[in-house]
């Protein structure tokens, strides 16, 4: 789908409420949610993602030619990880913690 929504409002981060009962996930409760106060709603065609070819994965750079999130990490925070650990231990977690 190429149209998108665009909201106004405010946005808060809650810590607990009754509703997060009924978001568990494979028996995860979430810790963090965002609740969006919605002033306003506009849809948008999709010409300006046309025209920016967005959705082309053949426009997108070559993920080798750009840095793992690893390597950002490690430049931007005082880590004393290597950056191979860094994407390993990414990696390990994005495939154990996805809820």
């Amino acid at each position: 789908m190429e149209e998108t929504v665009r909201v106004n409002g405010r946005a808060s981060l809650v810590q607990d409420a009754p509703w997060f009962d009924e978001m568990v996930v494979q028996g995860k409760r979430p810790i963090l949610a965002i609740v969006v106060d919605v002033d306003e709603v506009y849809f948008y065609c999709a010409k300006a993602f046309r025209r920016s070819q967005l959705w082309e994965p053949e426009t997108w750079p070559d993920r080798s030619t750009l840095p793992t999130l690893g390597q950002i990490l490690k430049d931007q925070v005082s880590l004393e990880k290597s950056v191979a650990e860094l994407d390993c231990d990414l990696e390990e977690s994005y495939a154990k913690t996805k809820y």
